[in-house]
């Protein structure tokens, strides 16, 4: 009798385990992937960026105010980091792309942190890497500019080095010493995590 009362609740913990399992995996982050263009045309995917974490930023170049702050942010931030700088891969996908040629890119990311790695895309694949993130943004024509100009948010996104998405940040709602400051111990957990895990 007390066999067979142990074997029933071994059988429940069993099935609660198996559930359990089963909506971690149906509620885990989706692996981010991304099919770009690098400023001298080859094709880039998320497994061709550095084995390290990523942190995207979408803008463009013509972008008046939000996108220059937001990347000197981003340098700030990397700055404050230190030597866990080295971990991370800052990444600037352009959203505009007909304007924002490899030459453009390439001035712009140099004047602002040459550690900044600048991709393009088809109108098609930046959408699709935006979407991932949930990530939009609207181009209109401005009539005081006499030029397109683009609506958007203005986020750092944190992918860690499976791919997947860590983290988000609304700029400027949360400066480069919060953003450290909440980064530093998100890297530290991940690493001691794959250590303990032989990774």
């Amino acid at each position: 009798m007390r066999w067979g009362l142990l074997l029933r609740a071994l059988g429940i913990v069993l099935a609660l385990l198996i559930t359990s399992a089963v909506r971690a995996s149906e509620t885990a982050t989706p692996r981010i992937t991304l099919s770009l263009q690098s400023l001298d045309g080859r094709n880039v995917t998320e497994a061709d960026l550095p084995a390290k974490w990523v942190l995207i930023y979408f803008g463009y170049t013509y972008c008046p105010d939000i996108c220059p702050t937001a990347l000197l942010d981003l340098s700030r931030l990397l700055d404050l980091l230190g030597p866990l700088a080295a971990r991370i891969q800052p990444v600037f996908i352009t959203i505009d792309p007909a304007r924002d040629t490899p030459e453009v890119l390439k001035q712009y990311v140099a004047n602002i942190d040459p550690r900044l790695l600048a991709l393009t895309g088809s109108e098609s694949e930046i959408h699709a890497a935006a979407q991932q993130f949930h990530f939009y943004y609207v181009r209109y024509r401005d009539p005081k500019l006499g030029a397109d100009s683009i609506d958007h948010s203005s986020y750092f996104f944190v992918i860690d080095p499976d791919r997947h998405l860590a983290a988000d940040f609304a700029t400027p709602d949360v400066g480069p010493e919060e953003i450290a400051a909440r980064l530093r111990p998100l890297l530290d957990n991940f690493e001691a995590a794959r250590h303990l895990d032989g990774k």
